[in-house]
């Protein structure tokens, strides 16, 4: 499903844009851009937790959660990570994770 169906989606399923507007506290024309813009990352956390899981930061930001929330990679309940995004929690493709040795 193309991103801004994704979210056009999600944001029904929330409600439609008045409701969301209202469990972010912002103005329902806001949430209306969303739907081409992505929902930002500074209202995930909390649409999560009103939502009570239903919708996790990976149905939010699908492209690049791994990227802002690497401590959820791993997790059971979690999606794949997404191609180019980091797989290493937050490091660069091309780093190193391995420490020298001492």
């Amino acid at each position: 499903m193309p991103y801004h169906l994704r979210m056009q989606h999600v944001i029904d399923r929330l409600g439609g844009p008045k409701a969301v507007a209202r469990l972010c506290k912002v103005t329902s024309p806001s949430v209306t851009q969303w739907r081409q813009r992505g929902i930002p990352i500074e209202r995930c956390v909390a649409i999560e937790r009103a939502t009570g899981g239903k919708f996790m930061r990976w149905d939010l930001r699908p492209a690049d959660w791994p990227d802002i929330w690497p401590e959820l990679i791993g997790r059971p309940d979690a999606p794949p990570v997404p191609a180019g995004t980091s797989a290493f929690g937050g490091l660069d493709e091309g780093s190193n994770p391995q420490k020298e040795p001492a």
